[in-house]
This record gives structure tokens, sequence and C-alpha cells, in this order.
């Protein structure tokens, strides 16, 4: 009976530390989150002179990692619209040569995790990283009572001059940098798409691009509905072939296209784009790129309710409770699909207005322009020091 109780002990204050440890971290993330909602990080950059076209090196992802992959195909279309001269590498290790006989203005990445192969970075070379994905990818520490740095998945985050921050806790990164002794160059910007010229799209069939890599989307919840919503028809799927062929059937249309706007010509085609995201995007509040994906092709979408959606997009999306039953969510996209069907055009008008904020707030140029504008800064800085 001793050793039950001292077990019994033991595990109660194991799970109040557990507990405590986690409350803590929210607290301390729902402060930053709260803290830097409204801060213009871009503000000491804006009225830097920035020239009319720059000459990069962009690290591109890995192919194995496939919304990166294709958001770095956005990136280098949207250097293209610019005029920027770009030169893209999967790798600066092996490639240290050819790099410095390119003589960039500054080094740009969005690798996952951050591993360009540098093993010191290149002497007056500016290296700069956007970093998209949620908070608890960079951040952990299970046991730890404050958000702890990965630093041992990020080795390189010492090499990089300025960082583009998709999480709404950019002054987590903040903090990081200015331990170290250096002062933080950052702003907020999400992994969107490049310029699209408007073209009013139908809504004719749903369909729904993903790999469904994470638990939520994988769980037996999520495969009956999208199996469900397979066999009545009202779907059709694209992704890998291990992800969608025991589920779909024949609304598995096979892999993504390749090519750096396919995805957004894809949604035009069908018109009516369904956006689920990993609990790790919803938790953080940090935006997918099929978020941005919909807007600039003008389509209707069909969310959960993603807080940066509500916030920013309002009620230019279809929203759906993806914490009820499978039955229940399987329903309220077929009542939003009836609705569609019914108002073609609202529902013409909600996917034109998301489009137009997308434009205003949200294009890859516009995150461009002001990396310049941050990158100029540096440089001014650096001078005038």
């Amino acid at each position: 009976m001793k050793i039950i109780r001292i077990i019994g002990i033991l595990l109660a204050i194991v799970t109040l530390y557990i507990a405590s440890a986690y409350i803590s971290k929210q607290t301390v993330l729902s402060y930053y989150k709260w803290h830097d909602k409204d801060q213009n990080w871009l503000s000491e950059y804006e009225k830097t002179m920035i020239k009319s076209k720059y000459k990069i090196v962009f690290i591109i992802s890995d192919p194995t990692i496939i919304a990166d992959r294709e958001a770095g195909k956005h990136i280098l279309a949207a250097c293209h619209n610019l005029g920027w001269e770009t030169h893209d590498f999967e790798m600066i290790e092996g490639n240290e040569d050819e790099i410095k006989a390119i003589n960039p203005d500054f080094i740009f990445t969005n690798k996952w995790n951050l591993h360009f192969g540098l093993k010191e970075k290149f002497p007056g070379v500016k290296m700069y990283a956007l970093l998209p994905h949620p908070t608890s990818t960079y951040f952990s520490g299970f046991f730890d009572f404050y958000p702890q740095f990965k630093t041992e998945k990020f080795p390189e985050l010492k090499f990089i001059d300025g960082f583009i921050v998709s999480m709404p806790q950019i002054s987590l990164f903040k903090n990081l940098v200015e331990k170290e002794g250096k002062k933080f160059y950052g702003f907020k910007g999400y992994s969107s798409v490049q310029y699209q010229s408007y073209v009013e799209t139908e809504p004719k069939q749903l369909v729904y691009m993903g790999m469904n890599w994470d638990s939520r989307r994988k769980s037996g919840k999520f495969t009956k509905v999208f199996k469900t919503l397979a066999e009545k028809e009202r779907i059709i799927y694209y992704g890998s072939y291990d992800s969608w062929a025991k589920i779909a059937g024949d609304a598995y249309k096979g892999f993504f296209p390749s090519t750096d706007n396919a995805v957004v010509e894809k949604l035009r085609e069908n018109g009516i784009n369904l956006v689920l995201h990993s609990k790790q995007h919803m938790i953080n509040s940090t935006p997918s790129g099929r978020d941005f994906e919909t807007a600039a092709a003008g389509v209707i979408g069909i969310s959960d309710r993603h807080p940066f959606l509500v916030d920013n997009f309002g009620n230019n999306f279809l929203y759906i409770d993806v914490d009820s039953s499978s039955s229940r969510i399987v329903d309220q996209i077929e009542k939003h699909l009836e609705w569609i069907n019914n108002n073609p055009e609202k529902a013409k008008k909600k996917a034109k207005q998301a489009y137009d904020i997308f434009i205003k707030k949200y294009t890859l140029e516009n995150l461009l322009i002001d990396l310049a504008h941050m990158h100029e800064k540096i440089l001014l800085d650096e001078k005038g020091n």
C-alpha cells in the first residue's frame, strides 16, 4: 500500500508539473499574440529607398516538402513579375563557388528547417528567411514553463540577418535574436501567392488539395468525412496516391500539377475549394498557403473557422464547425454547396471580395518589396555604425 501511495503521489506531482508548464506556456503565447497583434513591424523600414531590381539567390525547399516547394515556386514567379534576377539552389553546400560568382544582393529562403548547408556566412551577403509555419514548429519544450526555441533542429538560425514570420508571436524571435546581442530585423508575412489577374470563375465543383500529413486530418473522423463526400460524388481530390487511394476511389484525380501557377488554375477549373487546416495551424493562428490560393484564384472557399481567415477575410469564406461529428461536418458542407448552387452570383461576389483583400494585402510581390525595404534598412544601419 505504501508503494502504491508513493507512486500515486509521484504521478500527481508529475501531472501537476505538466499542467503548470502547459498553462504557463499558453499564457506566454497568448500574451505575445496579444502584444504583437497591432505592432507595425514595417514602420522602421518603409522610408528606405529600394532599387528597381535585385539579384538574389533563392534556396528552395526540398522536393519532399510539397507545400513549401510549391510556395518556393510562387516566390520565384513573384520575383520574375518584379523583374528581379533569381538563381535557385536546393542547398548552399556544394554550390559556394557558383553563388559567390553570382554575387547576389542577398540570399533568401523558405526552407522549413533552415538547413542550407552553411558552415559560415558569405562575407558581406545578407541572408533572409521566410518562416511560414506555426509557433510549435520552432518553439517547444514540453516540460518547460516558457516556449523554448528548438536550437538543435534549427542550428543555422544564427546566420539569418532578417526574418519574415507567419506566426502571431513574432516577439519570440525578437527576444531570441536580442539575447544573442544582435538587433532584430523582421516583419510579419505569409507564404502566399504571386499576383493574379482576376478571372470570374463559375462555382461548379468542390475540390480539396492536400497531403493530410497531420494527425487531425488523418483521423478516423476526417477519413469518414472525405470518404462520405467521395461516395456522394460531392468532391474531387488532388494529392499523393498514398493519401487518397483507399479513401477517395474515383474522386481521386492525381498528384498536384507541377507548374508555379497550377494550383490556382486547377481551383479555377472547379470553382469551389475546401480548406482544412492542421491542428497546429489552428491552435497557433497561422494561415496555410491554401487560404491565399483560394482567394487569389477568385473561387469561393469552404473552410474550418481558422482565426486568420475569420479576422482578415470575414464572411467572404463559408465556414464549418469541424469539432462536430463527421456526419455533421458533411451536412454543413452539403448545405454550403446547396447555397452556392442556388446563389452562384452571391458566391462569386464573396470570392471577388476575398480576391480584392488578397491583392491589397497579401501578394508575394508586396512581401518581396517589404523585404527589399528591410534589406536596405539593414545596409543603412551597418553603414551608419
